[in-house]
């Protein structure tokens, strides 16, 4: 799903909401959230999830094509640790069987943000 498709969503389903407001509302919360985590500051949405920043070291590899050794700075990097009530809503089908990553990564269900 992209930005502009949520967007669009959350306006069919809340018909007093009209798009320009929908579309202020939730990209002041990626900015918000944005600076939040900039700032080392954990993020949590009660029912949905956490998001924290994990850094990784810096370490030294080899450069592939030229074979040439290379410094590769430490970074922060984002980290979503869903809620246990998504890991449960993604993990079992309606019958309650528990659903299996295979089979699930097509194309046109991808859903970007």
């Amino acid at each position: 799903m992209t930005r502009s498709q949520l967007i669009e969503r959350i306006t069919d389903k809340q018909d007093r909401l009209q798009y320009e407001d929908v579309k202020l509302a939730v990209q002041s919360s990626f900015d918000y959230m944005s600076r939040v985590l900039s700032l080392g500051k954990r993020i949590e949405v009660r029912g949905f999830g956490s998001f924290t920043l994990h850094y990784k070291k810096p370490k030294t590899m080899l450069n592939p094509r030229t074979k040439a050794v290379m410094n590769v700075p430490g970074r922060n990097i984002p980290y979503f640790k869903p809620s246990s009530t998504v890991n449960k809503r993604l993990n079992k089908t309606d019958s309650g069987d528990v659903v299996s990553a295979e089979g699930t990564d097509s194309d046109d269900d991808t859903d970007r943000l």
